[in-house]
């Protein structure tokens, strides 16, 4: 795994032993909650693309970690499993869910945000300009569900339109003219149908 935007490798030691750095591990996944969430392979030294071959995972370590940042973090999601590669190792792959709507933090109010592959604070200007984005983000992560036009129910369609004709919200002017026409596409997305008034002939 290459460490880039969205992707991080963490010796296991962040969540292990005497040498765990739980405030080093919560800042990281404001940073990735923050910018577009990412994947924090934790058991993965730096210089190396897999875990060793010994290395075997507790099994209640991945929700050790999910308890752990939910507690030292705000508006901060994630998920954790316990991967096995090919050579026998374990690591635990911790994925961090954007904060589409939110501002990620953590509990003692400091806010990051990751630029490449690095995590930097974000200053009052900064902060102030993450707020004024995030709205965009729900767009651009949403998934706009797709179908066939021939898989669309005529019936319903019919009904459509007559609800439409019958609607109080549609002007008495709209209502004069002849014919509702309902333009789809042949792959049919969310708020891809238009709405036509034939004029009388």
């Amino acid at each position: 795994m290459e460490e880039n935007l969205i992707n991080d490798k963490k010796s296991l030691k962040i969540v292990t032993g005497k040498t765990a750095d739980w405030q080093e591990i919560a800042k990281d996944c404001v940073c990735f909650a923050n910018t577009r969430g990412g994947i924090i392979a934790i058991g993965i030294e730096d210089e190396k693309s897999r875990p060793d071959s010994t290395q075997k995972i507790p099994s209640d370590l991945p929700q050790k970690i999910i308890k752990r940042i939910s507690e030292l973090t705000i508006n901060v999601g994630t998920t954790a499993k316990i991967i096995t590669v090919e050579n026998g190792g374990q690591y635990i792959e911790l994925k961090v869910l954007p904060s589409i709507s939110t501002i990620a933090s953590t509990t003692d109010g400091k806010y990051y945000y990751r630029i490449s592959d690095n995590c930097n604070p974000l200053p009052p200007d900064e902060l102030m300009r993450l707020l004024t984005d995030k709205p965009s983000y729900i767009w651009e992560t949403k998934v706009v569900r797709s179908v066939p036009k021939t898989n669309i129910d005529d019936a319903k369609i019919q009904s459509f339109k007559k609800n439409i004709q019958e609607s109080n919200r549609i002007s008495n002017f709209i209502k004069t003219k002849n014919t509702v026409v309902i333009y789809l596409p042949k792959i049919v997305k969310s708020t891809q149908i238009i709405i036509c008034y034939e004029h009388p002939a």
